[in-house]
């Protein structure tokens, strides 16, 4: 499949003097209309789709569809300044036709990390380092014993895969048009070289994965892959940090977005 290679157009916060309560991510996208990179990390940054993008209603003004076959995709590279050693990623996404436990695959995020130096026109040559894919997983975990979002990644010195998931009674809940939040944080523990992963839903935290990553400052995010079933997704607020949100501050996320997207529809009705 043909792909669109766009430079991100840089965007910087002007943040002013900030509160002790407030934080503002290093890189983050909108969808109004267009694709927006802003913060201190949007100008490094090349943006990928796939041949046709379509807008719909989003959290906050416009959202990115992804997902259906043929796959809809959006892509971010970062090459060396992906913040490796700790940081977290927040997103929104809203079913558009599917249901949770309509025994599928719905791909949200697949992240692949790659060699220090490696050029966007290497990474569908060169295999990464390690990935981790988050979706909805079709059938029953033997783990979990339920559909979830379900992390896979490689292990040092091992191709095998291991999961960190989260049972599928977080996504009770999940309907056709409803809004929802992901968010994961990933830092270094003391006398570890790799970082541990924590995943959050709608701020609560749902999952720790304590086995060693092997992150890199090379990466390629993915929004909606090449694989998985019909259906689509809209996904919108991307936020990248280059710290480790605290349970605190991802609340904060989710409450002040959904205040925000419950004020909007009020106004509109």
């Amino acid at each position: 499949m043909n792909k669109k290679f766009l430079m991100l157009t840089g965007i910087l916060f002007i943040a002013g003097i900030l509160n002790a309560e407030e934080y503002l991510p290093e890189f983050k996208i909108k969808f109004d209309n267009e694709i927006k990179a802003l913060g201190k990390f949007a100008s490094s940054g090349i943006i990928t789709t796939s041949d046709t993008i379509d807008f719909t209603d989003g959290i906050e003004g416009n959202a990115l569809l992804i997902g259906d076959l043929p796959s809809k995709t959006f892509s971010v590279f970062f090459q060396d300044n992906f913040p490796f050693e700790r940081g977290s990623l927040s997103f929104w996404i809203s079913s558009k036709d599917w249901n949770y436990n309509d025994n599928k695959h719905h791909i949200f995020l697949k992240t692949d990390f790659y060699k220090k130096g490696t050029p966007v026109t290497l990474v569908n040559n060169d295999k990464p380092l390690s990935s981790y894919n988050i979706y909805k997983y079709a059938n029953p975990h033997p783990e979990t014993g339920g559909l979830g979002i379900v992390w896979m990644a490689s292990e040092d010195d091992s191709n095998n895969s291991w999961n960190c998931n989260c049972d599928a009674k977080n996504l009770r809940g999940w309907k056709t048009g409803s809004w929802h939040n992901i968010t994961i944080t990933w830092g270094k523990k003391e006398n570890n070289k790799h970082p541990s992963l924590k995943l959050f839903i709608d701020g609560e935290s749902i999952s720790i994965c304590n086995r060693n990553f092997n992150f890199s400052e090379t990466a390629l995010l993915t929004f909606g892959t090449s694989w998985g079933s019909k259906g689509k997704t809209a996904i919108d607020e991307i936020e990248l940090y280059a710290k480790v949100l605290t349970e605190d501050e991802i609340v904060d996320i989710y409450n002040s977005t959904m205040e925000k997207f419950e004020n909007n529809k009020e106004k509109e009705n």
